[in-house]
């Protein structure tokens, strides 16, 4: 409970939650946006002001809503392909919530620059397209459940044997993208290794 104990001490957890509406499994899903703030915060700090953070597969939008309340970015924008966007949202300074398809480069073209993205549990193949997509840049993405009738070979066969086939999908992304493993050791999902790239 420390990351969600963390989260209720901050200033803006009210806000942070009136904004997000009811959410469902709230204390998970706050562990786990907590723990991508923790990897995106320091290199912020540093910079003030310089980056906007994108949230990928946002759902409920509580990574990239904390994020514009607690840290200074230039904006957050939440992305999702179903449509969630809240009257609420409109009331959030420096944040919007866009309907879009990670799969379509379009979208990938409009984000705003520089950019830190930001993904708590994207489904699957979703995980595989953002780390992809986002090689070149700065991220820290969640990974969850696992791709359909993933197969594994070599190093991966390796480490889901001795790790789980979780451990294996998360190094197939950081090797795919040229990024790093770290484990969110709080967090309330057994689902909690961060592949990230670009935020030491």
């Amino acid at each position: 409970m420390r990351l969600i104990d963390e989260f209720l001490s901050l200033k803006c957890a009210g806000d942070v939650m009136n904004a997000a509406g009811p959410v469902k499994k709230a204390a998970k899903e706050l562990s786990e946006a907590m723990s991508l703030i923790h990897a995106v915060k320091s290199i912020i700090l540093r910079e003030p002001m310089k980056y906007h953070v994108v949230d990928l597969c946002a759902g409920n939008a509580l990574t990239s809503l904390i994020a514009v309340h607690l840290l200074p970015i230039l904006s957050a924008t939440a992305i999702d392909i179903k449509p969630r966007a809240r009257g609420s949202h409109l009331e959030v300074k420096r944040f919007r919530y866009v309907i879009g398809d990670v799969y379509d480069d379009l979208l990938w073209m409009g984000f705003p620059r520089p950019a830190i993205f930001v993904s708590a549990h994207p489904c699957g193949d979703l995980a595989r397209v953002i780390t992809a997509k986002a090689s070149e840049e700065k991220f820290a993405v969640m990974p969850c459940c696992l791709p359909h009738k993933r197969s594994y070979s070599g190093s991966e066969k390796f480490i889901a044997e001795k790790l789980g086939k979780y451990a294996a999908w998360a190094f197939y992304l950081a090797r795919l993208s040229g990024a790093e493993i770290a484990e969110a050791r709080h967090c309330l999902s057994p689902a909690r290794l961060i592949v990230k790239k670009g935020l030491a």
